[in-house]
């Protein structure tokens, strides 16, 4: 289900079969995890973000999003130091680490706090995104599975830079249709809105 970041480094990642990640690391601890638990810390974390957002939706047990439009007053140069109490209340109140991203739109949010971890921050301001993105692999695209990441890579089409200084023809006529979406996320592009649903 998942792995330290430790774990990690020896190539031990979630969706791996037991047997292979034994192999790759045979001095790892195994336990099996109870999701009522994992259920029970995310409504705790949930519970300390909903001090700081009115408007808080879970993308999944472990990641969230909090909308901070309209609160440019309270905060007119960056996001990062209330990002800061954030993450230090979480880890007070529950004893877990997180990571935070702060963006223009959800993806880039997503991306910056993927980029910080573990329990780092990162702030993306409007009219960085090219700049952050070009030095991302194509593969930390949302939407870019490993499979379609090695296609490409056969391509010659790795890194987010290329398909920034490309034209959507030229890439149109590398990956096909996903010419368009892969060239504005690779702009920067990306939703906005965050909904309870």
């Amino acid at each position: 289900q998942s792995a330290s970041y430790p774990a990690r480094r020896f190539g031990i990642h979630a969706g791996m079969p037991i047997a292979e990640a034994v192999r790759l690391c045979p001095q790892a601890t195994f336990f099996q995890g109870s999701f009522a638990d994992y259920r029970n810390a995310s409504l705790s974390v949930k519970a300390v973000l909903d001090e700081f957002s009115p408007l808080v939706v879970m993308a999944s047990l472990d990641e969230a999003y909090l909308d901070f439009g309209g609160t440019e007053r309270l905060y007119p140069v960056s996001l990062l130091p209330v990002a800061e109490l954030l993450r230090d209340r979480v880890k007070e109140v529950t004893g877990l680490d997180c990571s935070i991203g702060i963006g223009p739109n959800r993806m880039i949010a997503k991306l910056a706090s993927d980029a910080a971890k573990p329990r780092g921050l990162m702030e993306v301001r409007p009219g960085w995104e090219e700049g952050f993105l070009a030095g991302l692999p194509l593969r930390a695209m949302p939407g870019v599975g490993p499979k379609t990441a090695e296609r490409w890579a056969e391509l010659g089409l790795t890194d987010v830079h290329q398909v920034q200084g490309m034209s959507e023809e030229s890439l149109g006529r590398l990956v096909g249709a996903d010419a368009r979406p892969l060239k504005l996320r690779a702009h920067g592009q990306g939703g906005t809105v965050v909904r309870p649903d």
